[in-house]
C-alpha cells in the first residue's frame, strides 16, 4: 500500500527547473557562436535568428522530456 506521501509524488507531474529558460538561452547561444566561429554561419542577425531557433527547438524536447506531453504545451 502506498502512504499519502509516495502517492502525491507518483501523481505530481515532474516540473523543468527554474534555471530552464536560462540554460537553454546560454546553450543556443553558445551553440550558435560555435556554428559563426565555424564557418557554417555569418553574421550577427543569422546567429541571433539560428539562437532564437535552436531556444525555442531546445526548451520544447527538454520540457516535453520532463514534463510529458500534458504540460509541454
Amino acid at each position: 500500500m502506498l502512504s499519502p506521501d509516495s502517492l502525491h509524488d507518483e501523481l505530481a507531474g515532474k516540473r523543468l527547473p527554474s534555471y530552464a529558460p536560462w540554460a537553454a538561452a546560454g546553450g543556443a547561444i553558445v551553440f550558435s557562436v560555435i556554428l559563426s566561429l565555424a564557418g557554417v554561419i555569418s553574421g550577427i542577425p543569422l546567429i541571433a535568428v539560428i539562437a532564437g531557433l535552436l531556444f525555442v527547438v531546445g526548451e520544447t524536447a527538454w520540457s516535453f522530456r520532463v514534463e510529458g506531453r500534458r504540460h509541454a504545451t
